[in-house]
């Protein structure tokens, strides 16, 4: 990594406010996009998507470093993610879809209540898995049923 940004990594007024900033313009950006080709859900709402991100991310990291808890980052956006997505069933699922899974943290795991897993559906009954390793995944299998927690559209 480029000795510049080394300042970035930790949790400091300066780093957290150029954090934000990105994400802000990065929303922005897709905001914009979305405007110019009148669709729903434009400048504002990517704005607010991106900053909720960025605050879930930080606090994640921040809970890390200082205080010695050790979250996972992505487990924490699932919940948020599935609150932007549009609920659809599972024959009208199509490749780019969000799938998401509960209780997958095991048994007696603090936070294993509720969406705890999100994966990509790529079609014909497979999904990209977001875990360790990054892999494709059969959703017929036994565990991806009983963690089944239901289907997300982010557009139409």
């Amino acid at each position: 990594m480029l000795s510049i940004f080394h300042e970035l990594r930790d949790v400091t007024l300066l780093s957290v406010a150029l954090r934000m900033l990105l994400a802000s313009l990065c929303g922005g950006v897709i905001g914009i996009e979305r405007e110019y080709k009148r669709r729903p859900a434009g400048f504002r709402t990517h704005i607010l998507i991106c900053l909720g991100a960025s605050v879930t991310t930080l606090t994640s990291h921040y809970l890390l470093l200082y205080m010695e808890c050790y979250t996972d980052v992505g487990r924490l956006g699932a919940t948020s993610l599935y609150g932007v997505c549009t609920p659809i069933e599972p024959e009208e699922a199509r490749p780019g879809d969000l799938i998401f899974f509960q209780g997958t943290l095991g048994d007696g795991v603090a936070g294993n209540d509720g969406i705890t897993h999100v994966a990509l559906y790529v079609g014909d009954g497979y999904i990209l898995n977001c875990g360790n390793p990054i892999s494709y995944a059969d959703l017929s299998r036994a565990y991806w049923q009983e963690h089944f927690y239901g289907f997300g559209r982010m557009y139409e």
